[in-house]
Formats: C-alpha cells, structure tokens, sequence
C-alpha cells in the first residue's frame, strides 16, 4: 500500500492457506507503537470454499507483527468446518494465546457456543446490530438483535445489547425487561461477560453505586477496553 509516495504496508500470500493476509510495513508498525503503545498487531484473513459434500470449509490465516522490530513475530492457520465455527475460533484464541505468552486460558469453544444459543446467524445478526448501536442507528439495530433473540432466546449477550437498543428508543420498560433477562442468563456467560451485565443492569435501574462498582472492576481487570472506561465515566457523570 502506498501513500504520500511511501511505503505504508504490504501484502502476504500464503500459498498453502490460499489466504491473503495484510500486513503492516515497518515504519507504520513504529507510528502504531509510539501512538498506542503496542507490542504486537495481529491480524489475518479467512477463506470459505467448498468440501466433499456439499459442505463448506473455513481456512483462517492469522499473523502477528512486532511494533518494535518492525517485523513478523509469528503466524498459524487454522482450518474447519463452517458448520463447526466456534470451534474453530476458539481453537485460535487458545493457539494464539499459547504463542504469545504460552498461556492456554480463554474462552472455550463452549462457551462462545453458549453465548450464541450456537446458532451461527444469532452470532451474525448481534455483530451487525452492535455496529448498529454504535453508529447511533438504534431503530435498525433493535430489528437486528430482535431476530438473534428469536433464534437465540437463551443468549444473555443479545438481550443485553437488545436492552441497549430499547433504552436509546426510550423504551424504558422493554430495556428492563431484556436486562433483566439477560441478567438471568448470565450464568452462561465468563466473569467479564457476567460483571457487564450486571452494570449495564443497575444503569437501567438506575442504581449508580452498583453500576459505578461493576465498571470499576472491569477496567481495573480489562485496562485496555476503551467501552469499559466510557461505560464507568459515563455512569461516574450521570451519578
């Protein structure tokens, strides 16, 4: 990629993966570095083509930079089933994880399954309704994460998004509702999930220490999530 006449970044083919991976050029991994303080960017690329049967296969290709050398710090592909996605991503959180710090915890296939009610296009529909949110188009992400209910009806993380949704349309009784049922759900979600919901819950409720407390320990936990820290001012500010 080239601007300004320079060299911005570069792309990998990786024959045996039939991925195409971008990758940054060394001196936009030192901007990335001095601006963020990053050590490493990691991105990748998926492929989806057809297998024996009729069904479809997924070979996702994933590689890691190094802002300091300015160089590749290390990569892998993983390849499955579509039918099988969450396996699939959890095998590459877990693998990616292991190679930066050789660590294997995370969140486990199951439980990305859980949060999902395992069905694929609930996943798909409340990834597009939170972009929805977050393009302050709440109408259109209601009717999204409306149909991810009605496919998952047992996935916290839908309802609470859909409670988000209700509350930016001043539905003030739906969001409760969807909160407190996400809240009810919870159980199926990791301890991070679970303190989110509990804190978007006592907003709607409008109890602001119990908000402030969940927030809090969040961004003590997860320092790096800017939703978090905006979550914990803007609860800090309403109180």
């Amino acid at each position: 990629k080239i601007v300004d006449g320079q060299v911005r970044g570069r792309v990998v083919f990786d024959v045996n993966a039939s991925n195409v991976v971008s990758t940054l050029a060394p001196a936009t991994l030192a901007r990335v570095r001095n601006l963020t303080g990053a050590d490493l960017v990691v991105g990748g690329a998926y492929l989806v083509y057809p297998g024996q049967a009729g069904q479809r296969l997924v070979s996702l290709q994933v590689s890691v930079q190094s802002t300091a050398r300015g160089e590749r710090a290390g990569g892998f592909k993983e390849e499955g089933s579509e039918q099988a996605l969450f396996e699939l991503v959890g095998r590459a959180g877990k693998r990616l994880r292991e190679e930066l710090s050789g660590g294997a915890g995370g969140v486990s296939a199951a439980t990305l399954g859980a949060s999902f009610g395992g069905s694929q296009e609930a996943a798909r529909l409340y990834s597009e309704g939170l972009a929805r949110l977050r393009e302050f188009d709440p109408q259109a992400a209601r009717d999204l994460l409306e149909a991810a209910a009605r496919l998952a009806p047992e996935a916290p993380l839908v309802h609470l998004a859909l409670a988000d949704a209700y509350a930016s349309l001043a539905q003030a009784s739906r969001a409760s509702e969807s909160a407190g049922r996400a809240l009810a759900l919870a159980d199926r979600l990791t301890a991070e999930q679970k303190r989110l919901v509990e804190g978007r819950v006592a907003e709607l409720a409008r109890d602001w220490p119990r908000a402030i407390a969940s927030y809090t320990g969040l961004v003590r936990d997860v320092p790096d999530s800017i939703e978090y820290g905006l979550r914990l001012g803007d609860a800090q500010l309403t109180a």
